[in-house]
């Protein structure tokens, strides 16, 4: 039997980020480094600067990341949680 102090505590659900936000943290960086790399190939073959490659990665990375239109990430309706019990049930 667990000590008295522990029945007290409210268990912690759902600790931790959701999974399809890294997916997006996974994805932007994906993005980032290939466009990055993309960005400095085509500075090379055009004779610009160098610093193509890593702007258009950022670029790329945030609006992947942010999508500001939602058109990448589906934002689904929110559902409203179980409701956490008032009191957990104490016998001292």
């Amino acid at each position: 039997m667990p000590p008295r102090y522990e029945l007290a505590m409210a268990p912690c659900p759902g600790a931790g980020d959701p999974p399809h936000m890294k997916k997006r943290a996974l994805a932007a960086v994906l993005w980032f480094y290939s466009t990055w790399y993309a960005g400095a190939m085509v500075a090379h073959m055009l004779g610009v600067s160098e610093a193509l490659g890593p702007i258009l990665g950022t670029a790329a990375a945030a609006i992947i990341a942010g999508d500001p239109r939602g058109l990448i990430w589906n934002r689904a309706p929110r559902t409203p949680s179980a409701p956490m019990p008032s009191a957990v049930q104490n016998p001292a």
